[in-house]
This record gives structure tokens, C-alpha cells and sequence, in this order.
């Protein structure tokens, strides 16, 4: 009865573990800036991600105007440069990791300094302290 309470106890703790980090999970497509191409009608079009939310890409189409603008999800996006899918979890860097981060349309390598929350305070690999800055998840990823 005992062991039976404690691997049930166990297991409840398991499950409310993974709830509870299970909405922060989710896969980061594409970025803000990333080039890329989509699918439209059987054929791959160039673009421009101007935002992410999950794993959807709002794009514009390169060379046409707003009203094309779309969001497109994983099944017809490829991001140029990169890897299709990463995954993503908030809080996966601590202070010293390496990483990506996105200004103006480019991915610069930069180290994690301080951790608040999702948002980072990086160093620009290369690049003097006052360009260190608080970036939020959606500007920086994986190296």
C-alpha cells in the first residue's frame, strides 16, 4: 500500500511537472529578419519573416506589396541559412551560454551576461560594453 501511494505520488508529480512547463515549449520556426521561402500554389516564393508567434511566421513576399502578407505555419516556410525547426525553450540559456541575436536584418554572436525572467542581458562577441543590451525571446536563439 505504501510503495503503491508513493509511485502514484511520483507520478502525479511528474504530470504536474510537465504541465506546468509544457505551454512554455514551443517551436520557434522562424525569427523576426529571417530570409526565407514560401510555398504558394505549388511554387517557392522569397520573403521576409517580419514577426513569430509559436510555430507560425507572419512573411512578406519580396518584391510585393503588404496586401500579400501572410502567416504560414511550419509545412510552408523554409528559413534560408538555417535550421527548419528549432526548438525553443524559454529559460533554456543561463549566464555564459552563447548565442544568436537578431538587430537590425542580421544574427550576431553574442554571451549571456544576466538572465531576468525569458529576457537576456548579452555582450556582442567582438563589440564594446555599451552595446550590450536586454533582448526579449523573440531576438535571440540558439548559435
Amino acid at each position: 500500500m505504501k510503495r503503491s501511494f508513493s509511485l502514484a505520488l511520483s507520478l502525479l508529480a511528474l504530470a504536474t511537472l510537465a504541465l506546468t512547463f509544457a505551454p512554455e515549449a514551443q517551436a520557434l520556426v522562424c525569427a523576426p529578419g529571417d530570409k526565407a521561402e514560401v510555398l504558394w500554389k505549388g511554387r517557392w516564393y522569397p520573403a521576409t519573416v517580419r514577426q513569430a508567434k509559436g510555430n507560425s511566421c507572419y512573411i512578406h513576399y519580396d518584391g510585393y506589396n503588404n496586401s500579400w502578407n501572410e502567416w504560414v505555419g511550419p509545412g510552408r516556410i523554409r528559413v534560408l541559412g538555417g535550421s527548419p525547426t528549432a526548438v525553443f525553450v524559454p529559460g533554456a540559456f543561463q549566464v555564459g551560454d552563447s548565442v544568436s541575436v537578431l538587430w537590425g536584418d542580421k544574427w550576431w554572436p553574442a554571451r549571456v551576461l544576466k538572465k531576468k525572467g525569458d529576457r537576456l542581458y548579452i555582450h556582442y562577441d567582438g563589440y564594446g560594453n555599451n552595446w550590450n543590451e536586454w533582448v526579449g525571446p523573440n531576438r535571440y536563439r540558439a548559435p
